[in-house]
Parts: C-alpha cells; structure tokens; sequence
C-alpha cells in the first residue's frame, strides 16, 4: 500500500520526478524549514478542530504511528460502519491501493 498525501499531490505537481524520489527513496529528501512550518501549522490546525469541534473529549482519534496502519485502517472501518453520530479526528482510507489520513469530523 502506498501512502497518498497532499504533500505527495503537490510534489507531483511540481516534478514528477520529484514525487518518485520521494516514494523510491524518501531517505535522500530533506524538509525545508517552511516544509516544516507548514507540517507543524497542520497539526494544530488539526488539534483545534479537535478542541473546537469536540470540547467533551468524546470523539476517537485514529493514530496509525501507535497503533499500525491495519489497525488503524481496521478501526476507521468499523466505526463508519457503525453509523452512530460520532466524532472521528484522522480517519485512515484506502483507495486502489493508496492510502491516506483524513481529518474528519461527522
């Protein structure tokens, strides 16, 4: 399974090639300071929509760094499934053998 990002799309965008070294060999990439900035603006953006949309603490939030990506791919399933009005922060989709995470709030 590959990982599918924005980051990837707009790497992409940008070269192609690009986006295959990023995917071949993400060993010989290096972050840029405003990559950086902009990585850590999207976790508090992130983490904001957790406080604003969530202030009782009763969503889930699925983290696949912890707990694997088939766990977390597993996981997001089974509570789509269910249908209960119910906050998810990360959700983990799969399509045609890409993944990626979204911050979904529902």
């Amino acid at each position: 399974m590959k990982k599918l990002s924005k980051s990837k799309l707009l790497a992409f965008r940008q070269c192609e090639r690009r986006l295959w070294l990023e995917v071949k060999h993400p060993e010989l990439c290096e972050d840029s300071s405003a990559t950086k900035a902009s990585y850590s603006l999207g976790n508090q953006v992130g983490e904001l929509a957790q406080e604003i949309y969530d202030p009782k603490k009763e969503g889930t939030l699925i983290n696949p760094q912890e707990e694997g990506f088939k766990s977390a791919f597993s996981r997001t399933s089974d509570l789509i499934k269910k249908r209960k009005r119910h906050r998810l922060f990360y959700v983990f989709i799969s399509l045609a053998g890409w993944y990626n995470f979204l911050l979904l709030i529902f």
